[in-house]
């Protein structure tokens, strides 16, 4: 097994690339769940991961620390407890 991604090597990683979309608009990628247009925020931010440099390190990162909150690299709460329900990563 690989050694877990911390939240210092993750911020390093940003902080590397410079400006990302997380980091421009979180409310899009940690919306309040009792908001109408949850699926547009999700939809928006999944969007955005997908160009981002440091997705897999951010995803790698959500699963490894079981969060259960916001998209991380791209996945939702419910796409991340799938993939860790396959056992795939």
């Amino acid at each position: 097994m690989s050694k877990k991604v911390t939240l210092s090597e993750l911020n390093r990683a940003l902080e590397e690339v410079g400006e990302t979309a997380c980091q421009n608009a979180p409310d899009l990628f940690f919306p309040d769940p009792e908001e109408v247009g949850l699926n547009a925020s999700y939809k928006y931010a999944k969007t955005a991961c997908a160009a981002c440099p440091v997705r897999a390190l951010c995803l790698n990162y959500a699963l490894d620390n079981e969060e259960v909150w916001g998209v991380w690299g791209g996945m939702t709460p419910n796409d991340r407890k799938k993939l860790l329900q396959l056992g795939t990563r």
